[in-house]
């Protein structure tokens, strides 16, 4: 995702079209929201994995029920709420899937995306907007940001209740009109940077539970295939026989 950053940057910039605090649209902008959507569906494939592996491994194995296969967060849940007392894995993993946690969030933004609509679209329209970041001796780095919607839960519920969503389509201009005259502080980059951080943070604490410990990966020359072929050619063009 920081490529399109990088490229709908070079597409202002290089125009000469960079003015701070100017919201726009162009093919760029759609390409970061497109590469958002894959980053929010590859993240919570990795939690879904990380609720299997606490599964399965969590308490030497003693949380798994013969005939009852765990695949998703929302699975484990169900498992971790019938537990009298949770480890501290279990409990951090309960902690951050309720309504206020980041990874409860984390899903909201993917349910939205799959069961409603895009995110530039769905609830008013969303801009990538020029902005500077300030350094040394007065000078700007210009930047690109491209804003996410607070709540998607609330998107969410109100484009699920019919009256409530077409209150919000007969105002959709108006929804098109703010959205242009306001900066969110919500970008999604950022925000990707941010769970990418929690979520090594949490494998990391999960890794602890497995049953096989870490192992050094040692590389030898017999391993790195293309490289031996490549040196057995050079060798023979100068007339020494290959190892």
């Amino acid at each position: 995702m920081s490529c399109a950053y990088q490229d709908q940057l070079n597409a202002r910039t290089v125009k000469g079209d960079f003015k701070p605090a100017v919201k726009f649209e162009d093919g760029y902008t759609k390409k970061i929201y497109l590469n958002f959507h894959s980053f929010l569906f590859d993240s919570c494939i990795l939690r879904d994995y990380l609720a299997e592996f606490i599964y399965n491994y969590s308490e030497n194995g003693h949380r798994r029920t013969d005939g009852l296969e765990i695949t998703t967060a929302a699975g484990l849940i169900k498992v971790l709420n019938k537990i009298s007392a949770p480890n501290i894995i279990e409990q951090e993993f309960i902690s951050i899937t309720n309504e206020a946690g980041w990874l409860f969030k984390l899903g909201a933004y993917r349910d939205l995306v799959m069961h409603a609509a895009p995110i530039a679209i769905a609830y008013g329209k969303l801009f990538a907007i020029c902005d500077t970041v300030d350094l040394l001796q007065d000078k700007k780095l210009p930047v690109i940001r491209c804003p996410l919607p607070e709540d998607p839960s609330l998107i969410a519920k109100i484009r699920a209740n019919r009256s409530e969503y077409s209150q919000y389509l007969d105002k959709f201009e108006d929804f098109v009109k703010a959205s242009k005259g306001e900066i969110s502080k919500f970008d999604c980059l950022q925000y990707a940077h941010e769970v990418i951080a929690k979520l090594t943070c949490l494998s990391l604490k999960v890794l602890s539970l497995s049953p096989v410990s870490p192992q050094e990966i040692h590389f030898t020359k017999a391993d790195i295939i293309g490289d031996i072929k490549i040196l057995d050619q050079k060798e023979q063009k100068e007339g020494q026989p290959p190892n």
